[in-house]
């Protein structure tokens, strides 16, 4: 995330909203994609809508994998 948006990685509060560091819609897209890949697990650009926050967005993640999606 750190390298799309342009942060340092120690600044980067896992609370605080991803809108909060200034993404957008192609850093969302750029950054599922790289998840997606990194995870082998498909992330979709809208959880960062609906899952504001890192913290948010990974219990999402926890859960489909949990769920087998």
């Amino acid at each position: 995330m750190s390298d799309i948006l342009k942060v340092n990685k120690i600044l980067i509060d896992e609370n605080k909203s991803f809108q909060d560091y200034g993404m957008d819609s192609i850093s969302a897209m750029r950054f599922s994609v790289q998840l997606s890949r990194r995870l082998n697990k498909e992330v979709q650009p809208k959880w960062f809508i609906e899952y504001p926050s890192i913290n948010q967005l990974f219990q999402k993640i926890e859960e489909e994998i949990r769920n087998g999606k």
